[in-house]
């Protein structure tokens, strides 16, 4: 009798959590993207780095370097840089990024790494602009991770992409490493102290008493 009541409760919440939060329909990115087999490993401290930027300044969109080793190619850490300043605008998308960029390589470098890419958070739920615009020139050959952001919560099926010769955006599988990084010198917690100390402790509020009122109704809240 329990596990029947138990079972009827789930379903119920389930049938709730399905008619209210949307999430991303990906369909779109198969338009002028061709799928690479080849998948990117990223080590798991990094992406839940991202989770929490991505999620705590939603609905803005949040975006930073990635950075790591190659051959094979590995993203060790990330570096958060900034937000967007409205959650329906992306022309600022990366707005610091080129300001930073030397920053990033210099310690990078510092931990024998590299500066792989960039990630940005994206909203489908808020905005009608597609994910990929106001990418920096000098960063569309590296890898950009978008990470699908719905009703503050990450979307855990996310890629990456990286524009190839022809102008072709390739889009790239993203595999989680649960294995944690053995040279301690490259521990993501001592990367991002690092990084406070160069780039400054970010503000991670998303604005919400303007932002979630233009969200939910007026741009000129």
């Amino acid at each position: 009798m329990q596990k029947t009541i138990y079972f009827i409760i789930v379903q119920k919440i389930k049938a709730i959590l399905k008619s209210t939060i949307r999430f991303p329909r990906l369909s779109y990115e198969t338009r002028g993207v061709t799928f690479k087999t080849t998948p990117v490993d990223f080590e798991s401290r990094a992406l839940k780095k991202i989770y929490k930027h991505c999620t705590l300044v939603y609905p803005l969109e949040g975006y930073g370097f990635l950075i790591g080793t190659r051959d094979p190619e590995f993203i060790k850490a990330a570096l958060p840089v900034g937000k967007t300043a409205r959650w329906y605008e992306y022309n600022d998308r990366f707005a610091n990024i080129m300001p930073a960029s030397e920053k990033a390589r210099d310690l990078a470098s510092k931990f024998d790494m590299e500066v792989l890419g960039l990630y940005h958070s994206y909203a489908s739920d808020c905005t009608k602009e597609l994910p990929l615009k106001a990418v920096p020139l000098e960063y569309q050959s590296s890898l950009i991770y978008v990470q699908h952001v719905n009703g503050g919560y990450v979307y855990f099926k996310s890629y990456g992409y990286r524009r190839n010769a022809k102008g072709i955006w390739e889009q790239y599988e993203v595999r989680r490493r649960v294995q944690r990084i053995t040279k301690s010198g490259q521990n993501p917690k001592r990367i991002m102290t690092q990084w406070n100390r160069i780039w400054g402790v970010l503000d991670y509020g998303n604005n919400y008493s303007v932002e979630l009122r233009r969200l939910f109704g007026s741009k000129d809240a």
